[in-house]
């Protein structure tokens, strides 16, 4: 039955950039399904088949809710769910636009499609002509205190700075048995050097890469990402065995020779499926001449597939931006550097990639390049004057790649870069760059996982955003950040340890020394899972292999100080090279030193060292700090503006949806309650209670993330027996033992400290920490960690 008629008659829409099917009971956005409840589809409908016109509150509940009586409130929760699941904005809608007392009405354009089995000259427009086109989605600053991207983006990437490519050579995933791979995909291998000379090294390794890059830009052909392809170098691999790892059809190998004067280059093209060569090539050109010699290679390939060479699909499987042989010696010379992901070879990379601009400068690679490596510093080194480089370096890179499109607006890759730089302050641009980025470069795994931590933002495209993760690792499906990326969104999203420690698990299985995996699990292990000495042995092990990488190091102190192990947190925090002050922050909780604790608190806030992981203990640090001097303007300021709570004119609060965790609003609660606007700060508390509930539960996020910041809210609304039952919860499914020293001591928990129930849940909190120091203890005596006072 459907919401307006006694017959289901199957019809499709058009509304705005969706598809509306009624027969298949789904709705598409860019031919990806937009997961969306029954009723919520109803009440689509209903004001699908009404547009323009206004639908009244008294008709959508007739008609979405045939023979039940529901309220008006029933309604406009229904059409806040409808709205969150489509990515709207009551405030600037694309869809649906609410008049006030009276209804509901679609502002996209909306035209009839024809059915599935109709033709295709049926399509009948429901709005007038003039129909007001679509408004653009919002958008919306990127905060750390809820923006996954900035989280996941940092966490996925931040420890992957390791020390050597030593994570590369690790063995590869067993091939999964599949169908047949593809008939139009390939691999291009490294190509090998037969000269000794380094330099010819670069260049065996750029000009396997041109290739790939110029095949990639190929709509119709599946090409493996570098990573993946790039595994094989200097290994002796049957190259069946390849193919069914890598899930292709086709490999390009071959060889470089140089004697200074000439170039000697074998490329074959071998038939996975029964590993014979299909064509096989040999060039002698001159090293100025290498650019027309990829060229060749790559429209050999393309003829040899099939592949459609019109419309300008020639030009793209062509050209590498120059025509100056040293300026891309220099640029390929700046991507090796590049691609050890270690900070002082991205710096050395932005040097190289200056020289190739100043050698061409319409050299349009090197621009997008020279982006990715200055703003790559910038974020993952961190500093004191971290904040103002990071501004700096995404001013600098917008400009650049800016320049790049300049030159040539056909390069997918500066597209995602730019999608990228977008992202820090307008995600709705930042999509659509990295939408048309993957039109231009169909292969590009990098912006498949960009977009998808784009998309993750908003919490009801999440199952779109792991879509699209599958897509970028399909294409790259031995680079282990995919994973990591997953389980970060497995854990994030949803709550679900179990699932992304799995992940994590199995990405060491393949990758033991590979940092992200380490970084991830010793925080998954640690202060989250409350398994503190697995968490430090992860911790430890990433730290070495890294020990820029603050996340790691922020992690591992907090861990130390679970099990209370003050001197190994100290030696970690004044170990080189940046000993800076956000550090001591959970030192200084640790110690009930509330003044400092604070201090520290407000000024890494400002300068932009705090992490987010250190979030939750700069919150508590204000909290306490405001109680301690009685700062509480101070405090209430800066919490609203990291909640983002606003006070409409009856001073009633408007709490956003707490994607992220709801601390900063329960922090502010409490501080409203303290500084003497109590009934101000309960109505706060209780926004915040519905809100995590409706994230919880409605969003299916889980109660994982709220576990802590409910029992707050609800000690300081009063409510005892709830608080201690929660409490009790927590630690029974193990949930609550990460800065369990700071729930023993919290004020708000004052009037039941002496319950015994509350004494019973310190009590195994402690206990449990004792555990884990004593396992600590043991991984030393094993020497699989330094011993507490050892410098690294």
């Amino acid at each position: 039955m459907t919401p307006s008629s006694d017959v289901d008659v199957a019809v499709r829409y058009r509304v705005g950039d969706l598809v509306f099917d009624s027969g298949a009971a789904r709705v598409l956005r860019d031919e990806i399904e937009v997961p969306i409840a029954k009723l919520s589809f109803d009440v689509l409908r209903v004001l699908i088949e009404a547009a323009p016109n206004l639908v009244s509150l008294e008709s959508l509940m007739t008609r979405a809710w045939p023979g039940l009586v529901v309220s008006p409130e029933t309604v406009v929760q229904r059409i806040k769910l409808l709205r969150d699941s489509l990515g709207d904005d009551a405030k600037e809608p694309r869809y649906i636009a609410g008049v006030r007392g009276r209804g509901y009405r679609m502002v996209a354009v909306v035209q009839r499609l024809p059915a599935h089995d109709e033709p295709e000259s049926a399509p009948a427009s429901v709005t007038p002509a003039t129909a007001a086109t679509v408004a653009p989605p919002p958008t919306r600053p990127r905060l750390m205190r809820i923006a996954a991207v900035a989280v996941l983006l940092v966490l996925a990437v931040a420890a992957a700075f390791v020390t050597g490519e030593r994570w590369l050579h690790t063995t590869s995933r067993p091939a999964i048995p599949v169908a047949a791979p593809p008939p139009r995909s390939v691999a291009v291998l490294p190509f090998s050097s037969l000269t000794a000379t380094p330099n010819d090294g670069v260049l065996a390794l750029g000009i396997a890469e041109a290739v790939l890059h110029q095949l990639a830009a190929a709509p119709d052909l599946i090409v493996i990402g570098r990573t993946s392809s790039f595994t094989f170098k200097d290994r002796n691999v049957d190259s069946r065995e390849v193919g069914r790892t890598l899930n292709v059809r086709y490999l390009l190998e071959g060889s470089v020779q140089s004697d200074g004067a000439q170039l000697r280059v074998t490329a074959q093209l071998i038939d996975t499926q029964t590993g014979a060569n299909v064509w096989s090539v040999r060039f002698e050109r001159s090293p100025k001449d290498i650019f027309r010699l990829q060229d060749d290679i790559s429209l050999t390939v393309a003829r040899t597939l099939k592949l459609s060479l019109e419309g300008g699909a020639a030009e793209r499987l062509s050209g590498q931006g120059t025509a100056n042989f040293d300026a891309y010696f220099s640029f390929l010379q700046g991507r090796a550097q590049m691609a050890s992901l270690r900070l002082a070879d991205v710096s050395a990379a932005a040097t190289l990639f200056t020289h190739a601009i100043e050698l061409d400068p319409d050299f349009a690679p090197a621009y997008v390049e020279l982006a990715d490596a200055k703003l790559m510093v910038a974020e993952f080194e961190v500093t004191g004057d971290r904040r103002a480089r990071v501004a700096r370096a995404i001013e600098e890179g917008t400009r650049l790649v800016e320049r790049a499109l300049a030159l040539g607006g056909t390069n997918g890759h500066a597209y995602v870069m730019r999608g990228y730089l977008r992202a820090f302050s307008d995600l709705a641009a930042a999509e659509a760059d990295y939408r048309r980025g993957l039109e231009l470069s169909p292969n590009y795994a990098k912006g498949y996982e960009g977009l998808a931590s784009i998309i993750f933002e908003t919490p009801t495209r999440r199952d779109e955003a792991l879509v699209l993760l599958d897509r970028a690792r399909a294409l790259d499906p031995l680079e282990p950040r995919y994973d990591v990326l997953k389980a970060i969104f497995v854990h994030y999203g949803r709550g679900d340890v179990r699932q992304a420690d799995a992940i994590l698990v199995d990405v060491l299985a393949h990758h033991p020394l590979y940092g992200p995996a380490l970084m991830r699990l010793a925080l998954l292990r640690g202060p989250d899972e409350g398994r503190f000495a697995d968490g430090i042995k992860f911790g430890e092990q990433a730290l070495a292999l890294d020990p820029r990488s603050e996340w790691t190091r922020n992690t591992l102190i907090a861990t130390y100080l679970d099990v209370g192990d003050l001197v190994a947190a100290r030696r970690v925090a004044l170990e080189p090279p940046h000993a800076l002050p956000v550090r001591q922050l959970a030192i200084s909780e640790f110690l009930r030193d509330w003044r400092q604790a604070g201090e520290i608190a407000y000024a890494s806030d400002a300068d932009g060292t705090q992490l987010p992981t250190q979030s939750p203990a700069a919150i508590f640090s204000i909290r306490l700090h405001a109680r301690a001097t009685g700062e509480y303007s101070r405090a209430r300021a800066v919490l609203e503006r990291l909640s983002g709570v606003t006070w409409d004119a009856a001073g009633n609060p408007q709490v956003p949806v707490e994607i992220g965790l709801a601390n900063a609003t329960v922090a502010l609660g409490d501080i409203l309650i303290q500084s003497g606007e109590r009934e101000k700060g309960r109505r706060l508390l209780e926004a915040s209670l519905r809100d995590m509930a409706y994230v919880a539960h409605d969003l299916k996020r889980g109660d994982y993330w709220y576990l802590n910041d409910r029992q707050v809210a609800l000690a300081l609304l009063g409510d005892t027996e709830a608080t201690l039952t929660l409490l009790e919860q927590s630690v029974a499914t193990g949930h609550g033992y990460g800065r369990w020293s700071a729930t023993s001591i919290d004020p708000a928990f004052a009037a039941i400290r002496d319950t015994p129930r509350f004494k019973a849940v310190v009590a195994q909190m402690a206990a449990h920490a004792r555990d884990e120091y004593a396992a600590v203890e043991k991984l030393r005596r094993e020497h699989l960690v330094p011993a507490a006072d050892t410098p690294r």
